[in-house]
C-alpha cells in the first residue's frame, strides 16, 4: 500500500510489563518445558534481573 508508512518500531514496547505477566504464569504453573522456555524470556542469561518492587 503506497499510501501506508508503518511506524518504525525498535523495541521496547511493554517489555515489563510482559516480563511481570510472564513471571507471574512461571510462579503459578508446575514445571514444564514450556514453563522452563518462558523462564528464558523472562530471565535470559547473562541480564541482571531488576530487583523487586515493594
Amino acid at each position: 500500500m503506497a499510501w501506508f508508512s508503518a511506524p518504525s518500531i525498535v523495541g521496547g514496547i511493554l517489555r515489563e510489563e510482559s516480563r511481570d505477566l510472564f513471571r507471574r504464569y512461571c510462579a503459578t504453573v508446575p514445571d514444564s518445558a514450556l514453563r522452563r522456555w518462558i523462564q528464558t524470556l523472562v530471565d535470559p542469561p547473562g541480564r541482571v534481573a531488576p530487583a523487586p518492587v515493594e
